[in-house]
């Protein structure tokens, strides 16, 4: 009786275990251009931010590269095509950098991007430009607002990454700053 308990409850530790490892999501490289202007880090900072983020979505050495944009600003692009995902996840991770004392500092970024096809709100055309940030006091953490060139505003949340409208732009001056243009890779 007790190995017969015992067995089972391996066997159910064990399922449990096989269902909650994380799984590697692959998404396809969709997106050959955009562009996302930082704010609040220097060079080196940026640089290993990016060394970073790409070693976590294991993405290949030097899919970024980043230049000057102003004097306060450095705008990042890609080397080659990325999945819209990660360059959603890039402007939240730039945002809040692991390991990154927000207390000194306060990193804000906000990128723009076309809408690639499977992605963006319903209605709205592939290859339309959408900006992408964090809103303005964030607390959750994991949610983007996404804001087309006619005022449209939607909710990106991380959860399920469905666009849902909403009056609120919870925007900055850096956000409204930002152009709705993209060169090429």
């Amino acid at each position: 009786m007790i190995l017969i308990f015992g067995l089972s409850a391996i066997v159910v530790i064990l399922a449990f275990k096989l269902r909650s490892k994380p799984r590697h999501v692959e998404m396809p490289p969709d997106l050959d251009r955009g562009r996302v202007l930082v704010k609040g880090l220097s060079e080196a900072e940026l640089a290993k931010i990016l060394s970073e983020f790409g070693e976590l979505y294991q993405l290949a050495p030097r899919t970024f590269t980043h230049k000057c944009a102003g004097e306060e600003h450095r705008e990042v692009s890609w080397t080659q095509p990325i999945a819209t995902g990660h360059a959603q996840f890039l402007v939240n991770y730039l945002h809040y950098p692991r390991g990154f004392d927000l207390e000194r500092a306060s990193p804000c970024a906000v990128g723009v991007i076309p809408i690639t096809p499977g992605t963006g709100p319903e209605g709205v055309s592939p290859g339309k430009l959408v900006k992408l940030y964090v809103p303005s006091d964030d607390t959750e953490y994991d949610v983007l607002y996404a804001a087309l060139e006619n005022g449209s505003t939607y909710v990106i949340p991380f959860t399920n990454h469905k666009w849902t409208k909403t009056t609120e732009r919870r925007d900055n001056e850096f956000v409204r700053g930002m152009r709705f243009e993209v060169t090429t890779s």
